[in-house]
Formats: structure tokens, C-alpha cells, sequence
């Protein structure tokens, strides 16, 4: 039965499919959303998200974009100013676990998923402008460490906050709280020497191997 499927204008279809996107891709992944599900949320019909996007990897970049570019916008705003630099990791974990920002750690796994080389091409490039550049310049802001260190320093902080905000339920919608500062304190205190160690226990801990 078709009932439930209205014709929607042009603009409106679009609208729908990302509306739709934003529901299921950051729960659900890439591979764990069908087209069927998207069709179900947007009440619409296939050829609507083949004009649109093409096909679900299409809608995916687009959801992609707007979310990592959202997302780097907040992470921008959490590092300025002159506040205290374990004051500013807090406030981008606050970020990292919020509700609304995309889970990085399925993002990576999404990758993997993808059919185009082109579109995970695409995705890592997105995630290194939008989220590991801006916190590579806040490290190296308080450190003269080689680049690469500094690299698996970010990725480190990330796995963490994205998989506190993941396995422990802390995304809420605006303030994570103590949960966040907790995190920050204790990764300033696994840094250092120890980076590699940090990394590869987090990665571990939350199934994050790239």
C-alpha cells in the first residue's frame, strides 16, 4: 500500500530525505540503514531519493556534510578565547557527546562501508577539515610535539569522548556535564610518553580499529 506517500514538492523531497537521514544514519550507520527505512521516515518513493542523491550512498555524503560541517562549527567555537586549555578540551567533549553531533567512531566504520573509494575519499578528507584539523591546532597550541604525535594525540582524545558519549548514554542534548571534565582531566593525564598506549587501549575499549 502506497497511501501513506505524498507527492512532495521538489525542494520538499530533498528536505524530507535529509530529515530522514539525520534521523537514522547517526543511529543506525550507513550498512545498518536501508533504503526502505528512509523511504518509510520520508514517506516517500524511491525515485524521489534517486533524483535527489542518486542512491543511499549519495544521501549519506550529503547527511555527512551538514553533520561534520555542524559539528566542526561547534568545535571551532568551543577552542576559542583564552580559557585554560584542559577548560577548552571539556568543552569539546561536552560537544563530542552531545546528542547532536555524529557519532565519529561509526563514521570511520561507515567508511569501510561505502561502495565509491571516491566518497570514503571524501569522508575522511571531511572528518580531517572539520574535526581533527581544528583540535590538531589546539594541541599543538600548547605543544611543540612533532605533528604525528600530536595527530595520535587528537585521535586518542576523540576515540574517547566519541565512546564515552556512545557506551555510557552521556549524549544528552546540551550538557554532558561532569562527564565531559572527567574526561579531559583523565586524558590530560594519559598524554605524553604514553599517547600510543592511550590510543590503542581506547581503540580497543570501544571497537574503534581503524
Amino acid at each position: 500500500m502506497h497511501a501513506d506517500f505524498t507527492p512532495p514538492s521538489v525542494d520538499g523531497g530533498r528536505k524530507r530525505l535529509l530529515s530522514a537521514a539525520h534521523d537514522l544514519f547517526p543511529v543506525e550507520g550507513f550498512a545498518g540503514c536501508s533504503v526502505a527505512k528512509i523511504l518509510a521516515n520520508s514517506k516517500l518513493q524511491a525515485p524521489s531519493l534517486y533524483h535527489h542523491f542518486g542512491d543511499k550512498e549519495g544521501l549519506y555524503m550529503a547527511w555527512l556534510d551538514e553533520s561534520l560541517s555542524d559539528l566542526g562549527h561547534r568545535i571551532q567555537v568551543a577552542t576559542q578565547g583564552s580559557a585554560p586549555f584542559e577548560t577548552k578540551l571539556a568543552a569539546v567533549s561536552a560537544v563530542m557527546m552531545d546528542s547532536r553531533s555524529p557519532d565519529i567512531l561509526l563514521i570511520r566504520r561507515d567508511a569501510r562501508s561505502l561502495k565509491s573509494d571516491l566518497n570514503s575519499q571524501k569522508l575522511h578528507s571531511k572528518l580531517m577539515e572539520s574535526v581533527v584539523e581544528p583540535l590538531m591546532n589546539l594541541f599543538l597550541s600548547e605543544s611543540n610535539a612533532d605533528p604525528r604525535t600530536i595527530e595520535r594525540t587528537v585521535d586518542a582524545f576523540l576515540l574517547g569522548a566519541s565512546g564515552l558519549g556512545r557506551s555510557y548514554s552521556m549524549r544528552t542534548p546540551n550538557d554532558p556535564g561532569e562527564t565531559a571534565q572527567w574526561w579531559a582531566r583523565l586524558f590530560l593525564k594519559g598524554v605524553g610518553d604514553r599517547v600510543a598506549q592511550v590510543s590503542s587501549a581506547v581503540a580497543f575499549l570501544f571497537g574503534a580499529v581503524s
